[in-house]
């Protein structure tokens, strides 16, 4: 009778721990559940970002280039911007394109700076940068001997350019050092335009 109770008693427990095991092992199935829904949720989120992050991409570039060639179009220039974006943001590349000529369609083209004029090369590098301007934020722009090799129709171009890019950023504020003398090459008139002429040092 002791033996048989005892048989009794195992099964109960047996079918205790069954009942537990099937508890757990659908409660382990619906977490499994529940995180390939959310991986999926992610990647297809992945998926969407990246196609959204592309196609923003693709209108900066295009941005990037349309204010890139109009600054170089200031002096008969134009320029391209050929960026190749790669999945492994170490591995993208960015050269610029400089035509020498914006009317004539014969005219040379280059991808190597180094070999443009100085004044060339001086505008090409602001034309770049300020191209560049127009994805940044910060409340301050500084820009040290933007003139450098540039002649006097070269300078007149590019603060042109410089002065059109501040009145169209009237919430930041703008500082362009330069060696050159910048007496009469700028409308002084408006008062948020100064000019601080710091002594010859070789007159201390």
């Amino acid at each position: 009778a002791k033996r048989a109770r005892a048989e009794v008693m195992d099964v109960d427990e047996l079918e205790a721990t069954v009942k537990k095991a099937e508890a757990e092992c659908k409660e382990m199935g619906d977490r499994v559940a529940n995180v390939e829904r959310q991986c999926e949720a992610l990647h297809k989120a992945r998926k969407s970002r990246k196609k959204q992050w592309r196609k923003d991409m693709n209108s900066c570039i295009e941005m990037a280039n349309e204010h890139f060639d109009y600054q170089m179009r200031r002096r008969q220039l134009s320029g391209k911007l050929n960026f190749d974006v790669k999945e492994e943001f170490d591995m993208s590349t960015l050269s610029i394109e400089v035509t020498t000529s914006s009317v004539d369609e014969h005219a040379s083209k280059t991808v190597n700076v180094t070999t443009l004029s100085g004044g060339e090369r001086s505008f090409t590098t602001l034309s770049f940068q300020l191209a560049l301007w127009n994805f940044f934020h910060a409340p301050f722009r500084c820009m040290d001997e933007f003139d450098v090799f540039m002649d006097d129709m070269y300078r007149r171009r590019a603060i042109a350019a410089l002065l059109e890019t501040c009145d169209k950023m009237p919430r930041c504020q703008f500082l362009f050092l330069t060696p050159q003398d910048m007496t009469n090459m700028f409308d002084k008139d408006k008062a948020d335009r100064h000019i601080f002429k710091m002594p010859n040092p070789r007159d201390q």
